[in-house]
């Protein structure tokens, strides 16, 4: 596990013709945002006891973008006050919250959850501990006897054991779209559309409701500020072609969401930080044999099954045929996942796996009356099916005395301090001992068919929602709608309607649903009436001549918007630009609201949650960066919208300067320009001459080559009809693709090209699915797209061979003599800087790059302790400190203390930087947007851990130099120490679970580093804090020994 840091290079990621504006004023996460397309959305919290609530914007590209609400203004740093209340722990994954507002929404916009999930323990409570000032020193001493009672289990007072082993279902369901093999370039056809709102399934039965009428814009103050904020961008490593959102879940017992993209890959993140605790691939958990059927993954929903939370569902849907036609079938694959929560981690299990007949929407899980737990789904033909589900606990084992001994020995070897040997082998007889767990089974009982529904026509969808202990339906097809009841394995239909072009249906509460159109959204309350259509009470019971009857409560227009959702306080929240070209989130008064223009509501104005400063059309007009990469540490090439490569050197594109970088500003600049934004920039080289190049690409689907040392233009071709993404090779001796490239566009289809003397050779087209590895045998190359298909070319002859399945591609490599190219590998070898996602080519993303920190400060400290004898040892001793100073200016944040400011500017000589440092996690990164000094300290104590260790890494390499020394220990302990009296209440202090899980995997400067930051956070830490620290990690043996922290 590497401690890298993502740097987005703000100089020169907008150029014009003249010298730009301040580089910190362009904002590139809105600039990436106004060019993308949403796909969906979903909006989260805001109830009465939750401290945040925000909207979550999935895009085509596979990204998604962050809002919540603001945090409080601490311009003005208040001490903290000796009691405060504190949130309650909802997530399992931080020891340290930071305290928000209860509800910084105005009361018209509480945007409440869209269901509840069942806690499996729960702690809350309020703290009367008197808060310190910060020392300025660590009395570490004092640590181990003052834990020692709290390990023991002498607590200072008694409280109820927390438990984190949480379980979390999630069901995941898609339906085939059946792609001819022969036609080797058709394209697979993209599922659902972007103007439907997600329907939620099984959501709760009371809802937050609206206290108040929403404000218009005319009523904003002149000094009017978005009551939501632009928090973070997550940038998945794979996001790009064909990896669209397609559903967004929020489990705010966890503060996480779960997304899905179309290609089935799904993610847990967290509202926090935007921080990705865990990723699985549906498909790798399909029980259904390997076929040539392409599965686009659609669907996402939640439930709990037997107190295990279920947390998604996902599904891809064909399309499904206005009539019903002869054999017309269509089917859902549904799996069922685990979320296990654990210490800063959320892991997934397979629970179990079906294919089910009907649309994926159509599926879910319903509570019976008798506890027990139903999935449902719709037939295509229109008829209910009910399956009881039975969940199956694992045996385990009681491990042994002997292997308890045993590893009670194990930990008497650890370099431990003395005080606390003999304590962690006391408190180790209470700790459980790691062992493999069986994994939980998940079951359905034979297939129930209830009732048919719709007869005449294919269903569309399906939408619920629970209502005392029944479930309440709506089912759509082509012309028709029906409304329906389900209870105890019986169906009732309540009302049938007339409908067309009907996208999708949602429950608002109990009596109201929403009906979404192309160019409209419906508001109805489903109401019981008599003969003469006079509502009946609900508590008169039954009535000889009762019938339901809707009526219509507002209709809104929804044309010229990307994406719409509702949150759960039943306002309608719709993305889309503005009269300026400007992206905003707007938000609806979907019931009508009496007060309003004395028209019932129906003539209310919408409200703008957020908008952007940027304008569509402004960056039309600009030349944004499109790719980047790196020559070597302190030279990095750029590619641009206007067609050209500019070289930079990495202070230029670091330090803040009086002028900012234009177009004629660049070291290079690659002539003559070409069509197109340059994106897909990989190294090359000519294994006869060793002579190097820049391989790239334009959007107009062409291929370039350029020379590394002069950046012109050498080479060009049009080939593809979707831009490069992937430049590969065989090394050494490939026969007959020995100095041959293969570049690899988006649709999958390959270019080969030989590099001595830039000749394209061939063409390899695409397949349906995704490319997926490269296997070369001789002069056979087999080249597997997903799971399910392999195609065998003979690239001497150029022919094609055969189609077959991925299994019968195993068996013929395991019979050896082949060579496989790792398509997921780095595009830099061999480079302490790599891309964050090759594939994506937004502004933010493309003027990133991830630097491995550890890596070049290891190298830095190994230089400047290396004895100089010579003038070239001085000179890279000199370029070590060099570096360092470059990035201690990158990470540091000035700003928050000037005593501290005056000893970075002047004794360390920083300089500011106009670098954003952005956030790394397993297979993703995430971006912030500029917010100030004090908003990287309040986001969430990983992050706050990350930006410390590498402040305190890098200062402790320069404390090396005799002259730099006292002036970096100061530093260091005034942000170890201090920092929470300059940022405020809304300071997080650094995760001590962060840095535990990375300990053992740090090399040794590293984990020096790690020792000061943890052992400094330890001791600001309260008693009741400590104690709950604990008890949290007391059933997580091998983290626990971590967190008593062995000795460097």
């Amino acid at each position: 596990m590497t401690f890298s840091a993502p740097l987005t290079f703000y100089n020169a990621a907008c150029l014009s013709d003249n010298q730009i504006k301040d580089p910190a004023q362009f904002h590139a996460i809105e600039s990436t945002l106004s060019g993308s397309k949403p796909t969906a959305l979903k909006a989260w919290g805001g109830s009465k006891d939750a401290d945040a609530s925000g909207v979550i914007v999935g895009c085509e590209d596979g990204t998604l973008y962050l809002f919540s609400t603001p945090m409080v203004d601490n311009a003005t740093v208040q001490p903290p006050t000796p009691e405060r209340r504190r949130r309650r722990p909802r997530s399992p994954v931080h020891v340290h919250k930071r305290s928000r507002p209860s509800s910084p929404l105005p009361s018209a916009l509480p945007l409440s959850p869209t269901f509840n999930v069942a806690r499996v323990a729960s702690v809350s409570g309020i703290t009367t501990e008197q808060v310190e000032a910060p020392r300025n020193y660590v009395d570490f001493e004092d640590e181990p006897e003052r834990l020692k009672d709290i390990l023991k289990g002498k607590n200072p007072r008694e409280r109820e054991r927390v438990s984190f082993e949480t379980a979390s279902l999630v069901t995941i369901s898609p339906a085939p779209s059946v792609v001819a093999e022969p036609d080797l370039a058709s394209k697979r056809s993209k599922g659902g559309s972007p103007k439907s709102f997600l329907s939620t399934i099984n959501s709760p039965e009371t809802r937050s409701q609206c206290s108040s009428s929403l404000p218009s814009p005319k009523e904003r103050p002149p000094d009017f500020t978005n009551f939501l904020n632009l928090q973070c961008h997550i940038v998945p490593a794979n996001a790009g072609y064909e990896n669209a959102i397609r559903s967004i879940e929020v489990l705010e017992e966890y503060d996480v969401l779960v997304a899905l993209q179309e290609s089935g890959h799904l993610s847990i993140y967290s509202l926090k930080d935007g921080g990705c605790f865990s990723t699985a691939f549906a498909p790798s958990y399909s029980s259904t044999p390997p076929s040539r059927d392409v599965w686009v993954w659609t669907s996402l929903r939640s439930a709990v099954v037997d107190e295990a939370i279920t947390a998604a569902t996902d599904s891809n849907t064909s399309a499904a045929t206005p009539d019903k036609e002869e054999n017309s079938t269509e089917k859902s694959q549904t799996i069922a996942l685990k979320l296990s929560a654990g210490p800063n981690t959320i892991s997934v299990d397979k629970l179990a796996a079906w294919v089910l007949e009907g649309p994926a929407h159509g599926i879910g899980i319903f509570k019976e009356s008798d506890n027990s737990s139903t999935l449902f789904s719709i037939s295509s033909e229109g008829h209910f099916l009910v399956r009881r589900i039975g969940v199956q606990e694992p045996v385990v084992e009681a491990s042994s005395s002997s292997a308890s001994v045993s590893d009670t020995d194990s930990t008497r070897h650890l370099a431990l301090p003395k005080s606390l040997k003999a304590m962690v082998s006391r408190s180790s007889e209470t700790l459980p001992l790691p062992q493999s767990t069986p994994p939980i089974q998940a079951t359905v009982q034979e297939t129930l068919d209830v009732g048919n529904l719709i007869s005449d026509s294919t269903v569309s969808g399906l939408s619920t929602r629970n209502v005392d202990e029944k479930l309440l339906g709506i089912v759509w097809a082509h012309r028709e709608l029906i409304i329906f009841e389900y209870h105890a394995y019986a169906l009732r239909k309540l009302l049938q309607i007339n409908v067309s072009y009907l996208e999708d249906v949602e429950w608002l509460d109990n009596d109201t649903y929403a009906l979404s159109f192309p160019d409209r959204i419906e508001i109805y309350k489903l109401e019981r009436v008599d003969a003469d259509n006079d509502s009946i009470d609900q508590e008169q019971g039954p009535h000889p001549d009762s019938r339901y009857s809707p009526t219509l409560l507002r209709q809104i227009p929804t044309d010229s918007h990307d994406a719409c959702t509702f949150s759960p306080s039943t306002k309608l929240i719709m993305f889309n630009f503005s009269e300026r070209s400007r992206r905003q989130l707007v938000s609806y008064n979907v019931l009508p609201n009496a007060d309003a223009d004395g028209a019932g509501g129906l003539g209310e104005r919408p409200f703008i949650l957020w908008q952007s400063v940027v304008r569509r059309r402004g960056i039309d007009s600009s030349v944004l960066q499109t790719s980047s990469i790196p020559l070597d540490f302190d030279t990095i090439v750029l590619g641009y919208s206007d067609g050209r490569l500019r070289q930079y050197s990495l202070q230029r594109l670091t330090l803040k300067n009086e002028h900012s970088l234009s177009l004629s500003t660049a070291l290079k600049q690659s002539e003559p320009a070409v069509p197109g934004s340059i994106v897909g920039l990989h190294y090359s080289q000519n294994p006869r001459t060793k002579e190097r190049y820049l391989v790239g690409g334009a959007d107009d689907g062409s291929i370039l080559i350029w020379n590394i040392a002069t950046l012109e233009l050498c080479a060009r071709w049009i080939i593809f009809s979707t831009p490069l993404v992937k430049v590969v090779e065989f090394q050494d001796d490939a026969g007959p693709l020995r100095g041959c490239i293969l570049c690899i566009a988006q649709d999958g289809s390959i270019a080969v090209i030989a590099v001595d003397g830039f000749q394209f050779l061939y063409l390899i087209p695409g397949a349906p699915s995704p490319l997926t590895r490269i296997s070369l045998g001789d002069s056979n190359l087999v080249l597997t797209y997903g799971d399910s298909l392999a195609r065998l070319w003979d690239v001497q002859t150029k022919e094609f061979w055969r189609s077959m399945s991925i299994d019968k591609a195993e068996e013929m490599f395991s019979q050896g003599g082949w060579r496989a190219l790792d398509l997921m590998g780095p595009e830099i070898p061999l480079s302490q800087w790599s891309t964050v996602a090759p594939a994506f080519s937004g502004t933010d993303a493309a003027a990133t790059l991830d630097l491995s920190l550890d890596k070049v400060v290891t190298d830095c400290i190994s230089i400047t302790k290396t004895i100089s004898t010579s003038r070239d040892e001085i000179r890279k001793i000199l370029q070590a400190l060099e570096r360092l100073r470059l990035l201690l200016s990158v990470v540091i944040t000035l700003g928050l203390n000037s005593d501290v400011d005056s000893i970075c500017t002047g004794k360390l000589k920083l300089r500011p930087s106009t670098v954003d440092v952005g956030f790394t996690t397993p297979a993703t990164t995430t971006l912030y947007p500029p917010n100030g000094a004090q908003h990287v300290w309040s986001i969430s104590g990983n992050v706050s851990a990350a930006r410390m260790l590498a402040i305190v890494f890098i200062l402790r390499a320069m404390a090396l130099f005799e002259e730099y020394s006292e002036a970096a220990n100061t530093v260091i302990a005034l942000y170890t120490l201090s920092l929470q009296s300059c940022v405020g209440s809304q300071y997080a202090p650094p995760s001590l679970e962060w840095l535990g899980q990375r300990w053992f995997s740090a090399p040794p400067d590293l984990r020096a580093a790690m020792r000061v930051v943890f052992e400094a956070t330890l001791a600001q830490v309260g008693d009741q804090d400590a104690m709950k620290l604990a008890e949290k990690w007391q059933q997580y043996r091998s983290y626990y020994l971590i967190l008593r922290w062995p000795q460097v």
